[in-house]
C-alpha cells in the first residue's frame, strides 16, 4: 500500500494538525465565546427518514423509540417552558 509506517504517519498528521490549529487560532477561532445573551436550541435531522420504522436511514429503532425521540421531546418541552427559541 504505502511505504509510510504508522509512526511516520502519526508524526505527519500531528504536524498537519498543529499547523491548521495555528492558522485557526490566528484567525480568531478556537476561543471561548460563552453562551451569548439569547441562547437557542438547534434541532437537526429528526425527520421521518431517521425516526420511522422501515426507513433505510433508521439505524436502531429501539434506541430511537425509547431514548432519542423521548429525550428530544423532554428537551423541547423544557426549552418551551422557559421561552427558549428553537
Amino acid at each position: 500500500m504505502s511505504d509510510v509506517d504508522n509512526k511516520e504517519l502519526d508524526r505527519m498528521l500531528q504536524q498537519a494538525f498543529a499547523a491548521s490549529t495555528k492558522i485557526y487560532q490566528e484567525r480568531g477561532f478556537q476561543r471561548r465565546v460563552g453562551f451569548g445573551s439569547r441562547p437557542a436550541l438547534v434541532s437537526v435531522d429528526l425527520a421521518n427518514a431517521w425516526t420511522r420504522p422501515g426507513n433505510p436511514f433508521t439505524f436502531d429503532q429501539d434506541a430511537m423509540d425509547n431514548e432519542i425521540i423521548p429525550g428530544m421531546q423532554r428537551l423541547l418541552k423544557a426549552c418551551r417552558g422557559i421561552g427558549l427559541f428553537f
